[in-house]
């Protein structure tokens, strides 16, 4: 069991893990147990996107098996599996089957509203070549 301290943020205070949920999926009708799926997908996506875990397509996959998510996430088989059924629904997640007793590859996809899109030599007003990125906000 995790002890918390309440310790203050500070400025050089370090989160060791969490859980990224993109903003826009709050608007969304997902439950709360399935947004917290959805992040630790997303979480994992991110991991295999480090390590070049892709298909041939190159498409980022992961391998989470729904038990390791119950027990991450505390949650019943069941749950998660009414989680992951909601985020196919949603059109958030892609389940593939690759093949008797191996694990399914699993693609989250993220809506084009969360994803920050690097902008290309656009010109502003002033004709200065506009640089940053667009988180879509």
């Amino acid at each position: 069991e995790l002890e918390c301290m309440n310790s203050l943020l500070t400025s050089t205070s370090k989160v060791n893990s969490y859980i990224p949920v993109p903003m826009n999926l709050l608007k969304c009708k997902l439950g709360s147990t399935t947004l917290l799926v959805y992040g630790l997908l997303l979480g994992r996506a991110t991991l295999s996107q480090k390590n070049n875990w892709t298909d041939d397509s190159k498409r980022i996959f992961i391998i989470y098996p729904i038990n390791q998510i119950s027990a991450d996430l505390g949650k019943s088989l069941s749950v998660v599996k009414h989680c992951l059924k909601e985020l196919e629904t949603e059109g958030l997640l892609v389940r593939q089957r690759t093949g008797f007793n191996k694990p399914n590859h699993l693609f989250v996809r993220v809506p084009e509203a969360c994803l920050m899109v690097r902008k290309q030599n656009i010109k502003k007003s002033d004709d200065k070549p506009s640089s940053g990125w667009n988180s879509g906000f």
